[in-house]
């Protein structure tokens, strides 16, 4: 077929296209010359041709108002807050916020000469409001019981640790002033729940929040996976004013144990096992006397290449298991002046933990990979122990 005709063709197609073009053009230009000739059509709300004149919106009665930038870019203005009645002031106040994790309970409690803060991690720690002694039978009672809190005790755990510190009355008020400019009197009452979207597990976080005034009045909220306006705020704000306080020191004493002190000793390095690594562990549990022994040498650095223990047993007399002996050892490297000197810096894996947990509630805790100089030579002594004393005790 000869390329003339087609060339013919395809010209005439794009003449057509051309003219439907300049057509559809025209159309549209008069139409628009009719309206402006006509009168003020309106065009989106406004006369066409006229001056298009704008007001701020109010926020209040539209949603789609801007927002503060000076709050929370994205966020509309919150409400006034709330005031306090003139001369009523903080007595009390409690938070925590968990879910899949145990978060903080907070508290601050009035006391003659200021505020007592609080710092827990417990459900036991959340002891009523009227003021409940934390060595009362009652206040052992509030969510567990007395005979299972001596037991975890006779166990050696001492879980429910509290900071306990002073606060000034200014430093309590200056916090008071911060909460109120979040609007937390408006979150009286809140109590709110939903459930988690389908597939999505880890979603379970809840809170409680509590504040009681001079003048007898209270804030009461708490919600789960659903939280009252300027929440994030006044959690970071209350973490940040607790945390900044918290003093475990009461736990950690100067004075070294004997071992008739010492309910439950643990000394690991590193701090968990981790394959084709050296492991170390001694553990040894008065109330339930009983022993474990971990020893993972790999690559032979202090028995034959591969060697491997892993065992636990129980004994008939709690004075066979050889507490003095560990005590004896660490005093002698110098780890009795480290009580709550812990320092970490890289990587977990290569943590030495040394825990002593005493008959009397307080601590011995030095968790640290900034080995000290001796560190090699007490490595090396702790094992030759942990293995003389496992043959010991596994032969009876």
């Amino acid at each position: 077929m000869s390329r003339r005709p087609v060339l013919m063709i395809a010209l005439i197609i794009m003449i057509i296209i051309a003219i439907i073009t300049v057509a559809v053009f025209v159309f549209i230009r008069n139409q628009v010359e009719s309206q402006i000739m006509d009168g003020p059509d309106m065009i989106d709300g406004n006369p066409l041709g006229q001056p298009i004149t704008t007001t701020d919106p109010d926020p209040a009665t539209d949603p789609g108002a801007p927002t503060d930038p000076a709050t929370d870019p994205g966020t509309p203005v919150a409400a006034a807050p709330v005031p306090l009645p003139e001369g009523v002031t903080l007595t009390g106040l409690k938070f925590n916020q968990s879910g899949s994790w145990m978060g903080p309970w907070f508290t601050l409690r009035k006391t003659e000469d200021g505020f007592e803060a609080r710092i827990g991690y417990s459900q036991l720690f959340w002891e009523e409001m009227d003021g409940a002694d934390y060595e009362t039978e009652a206040y052992w009672a509030n969510g567990s019981t007395v005979r299972e809190e001596e037991q975890r005790a006779a166990e050696g755990d001492y879980s429910d640790r509290v900071s306990r510190v002073h606060c000034s009355e200014e430093e309590v008020a200056e916090l008071l002033d911060s909460l109120l400019a979040y609007n937390v009197l408006s979150w009286d009452g809140f109590d709110e729940s939903e459930s988690a979207p389908p597939g999505v597990l880890d979603m379970d976080d809840r809170f409680d929040f509590r504040l009681l005034f001079s003048d007898g009045s209270t804030v009461s909220a708490e919600g789960y996976n659903c939280v009252p306006p300027g929440f994030n705020e006044v959690s970071r704000l209350l973490y940040d004013f607790f945390t900044a306080r918290e003093d475990y020191s009461a736990y950690y004493p100067a004075e070294f144990p004997e071992a008739g002190e010492v309910r439950r000793l643990y000394i690991a390095c590193p701090a968990y096992s981790v394959p084709g690594m050296p492991y170390f562990k001694v553990e040894l549990t008065r109330g339930r006397k009983q022993w474990i022994f971990v020893l993972e040498d790999p690559h032979g650095d202090f028995f034959t290449k591969g060697f491997s223990v892993s065992d636990y047993a129980f004994v008939d007399d709690e004075d066979t298991l050889p507490f003095a002996d560990f005590l004896d050892l660490l005093r002698e490297y110098g780890f009795a002046e480290r009580n709550g000197q812990s320092s970490s810096d890289g990587d977990s894996r290569q943590y030495l933990e040394i825990r002593l947990y005493y008959e009397n509630g307080q601590e011995y805790e030095y968790i640290t990979n900034e080995y000290p100089a001796n560190y090699e030579t007490f490595q090396k002594a702790c094992v030759n122990l942990m293995y003389e004393k496992y043959r010991r005790l596994s032969e009876n």
